[in-house]
């Protein structure tokens, strides 16, 4: 990244007047008596005072009495020494007279002859929010480690499930983790509270994702015209091969204040455990099949049809199992006299063929050369009579484009 510098005529007085108006903390300049010269709106949300009528009343006014001393000897301390300085807990009066712990983190600075004060100040309720927020997301983020860890590939449930977790802690609706291509965008898993709800897609630019580290999308609130987090794009650490991206959309009735960007690292790192373990259990999902399946046909080879054919055979609610075994006549000759490239033809209709005929609950197999097989589970000896017919005139009707070819 660019190391930050002058913005040589560009007039960031709008960003800063944005900022200061957005800012979810209260933020209050004050002259050197302790007067508001400025108070930022969401005073108004936070303690319930309209800004404006701040202007001109001394903090002190809004300080608990048993507190005022502390405040005192930070202010004295501060005054000495320009600059940061660390923050004071202390009870402020709210518009109802209520008595809200606070903190409140200060700067000083030399203007007009005086020493003036910039404030920040947030109920310790909401600090304190944040930080569990942070232990429960590091909390996740080390059973997220360890779950993924363990994980086989056919458990990407449970990617759904931390998901799940991650989007209770946030706030959100749907969470979605996306392989971020330079020209598309492909999603690895996700998890959604309604189910009729379209997926959160990235909408930033990967380049600009992995440069800022997070993208924060607002929407404003139609009743007070604060912004509201609409939605949040986490970078993923990982491969650069394969950049990843985590996409949040928040629940608009508890995201004020939910979504920090404060935790947006740890969010990313849980995103990226789960987007390691979504790509490794695809690959190891595309190695077992290959290792099961007939690459021409893609029928399952010999040995897995035993496998599950033996697993069927246990498992079949009905009193049999029906197989049927077939050969090609006339494969041979066919292939001898056309070549490879129609004999390959004939095998990928037959097993079109097989698989019309068996229905998604069978077993189908091509077992050799031109041999094949198809396992169902059924009851009684006509119903297998029956699969075998309807088995034979599939086949056949696949193979019509190939004379001299048959089943038997």
């Amino acid at each position: 990244m660019d190391e930050p510098g002058p913005t040589t005529g560009v007039d960031d007085t709008p960003l800063a007047c944005l900022a200061g108006e957005q800012c979810p903390d209260v933020l209050a300049v004050l002259d050197d008596d302790f007067t508001a010269r400025w108070v930022s709106p969401s005073a108004q949300q936070v303690f319930g005072h309209d800004p404006r009528r701040l202007v001109g009343t001394g903090m002190a006014d809004f300080v608990h009495l048993e507190d005022l001393g502390p405040v005192v000897n930070g202010v004295a301390e501060a005054a000495r020494i320009e600059g940061r300085h660390a923050s004071v807990e202390c009870r402020l009066r709210s518009a109802d007279g209520r008595w809200i712990p606070s903190r409140v983190a200060s700067r000083t600075f030399l203007h007009e002859g005086g020493t003036w004060w910039v404030l920040s100040i947030r109920p310790v309720a909401d600090d304190d929010a944040l930080l569990g927020r942070r232990a429960r997301l590091q909390t996740l983020a080390q059973e997220t480690a360890l779950s993924c860890s363990e994980m086989r590939s056919d458990e990407r449930s449970a990617l759904v499930t931390i998901l799940e977790n991650l989007a209770a802690v946030i706030g959100a609706v749907g969470v979605a983790v996306w392989t971020c291509h330079s020209e598309e965008v492909q999603l690895s898993t996700s998890w959604s509270r309604d189910r009729h709800r379209s997926v959160p897609r990235p909408v930033a630019p990967p380049e600009t994702l992995q440069a800022h580290g997070y993208v924060v999308h607002h929407i404003e609130d139609p009743t007070t015209g604060r912004q509201l987090v609409e939605a949040v794009e986490v970078a993923l650490p990982g491969s650069r091969n394969e950049p990843g991206a985590l996409v949040a959309e928040l629940n608009q009735q508890v995201a004020q204040g939910v979504w920090d960007d404060f935790n947006a690292d740890v969010v990313g790192v849980i995103g990226g455990l789960v987007h390691a373990a979504a790509l490794r259990a695809e690959s190891e999902q595309e190695l077992l099949e290959r290792a099961e399946t007939d690459q021409l046909t893609g029928l399952f080879n010999s040995a897995a049809v035993k496998e599950r054919m033996e697993q069927m055979i246990e498992e079949s609610p009905w009193d049999s199992v029906a197989v049927v075994f077939g050969d090609l006549d006339g494969f041979k000759a066919l292939n001898d006299r056309l070549g490879h490239r129609t004999g390959d033809a004939v095998l990928v209709a037959v097993a079109d063929g097989l698989r019309t005929a068996a229905g998604e609950d069978a077993v189908v197999g091509r077992i050799g050369g031109d041999e094949f097989v198809a396992v169902k589970s059924m009851r009684g000896s006509s119903a297998a009579m029956n699969f075998m017919t309807r088995c034979r005139r599939e086949v056949r009707e696949a193979l019509a484009p190939f004379p001299g070819v048959d089943i038997s």
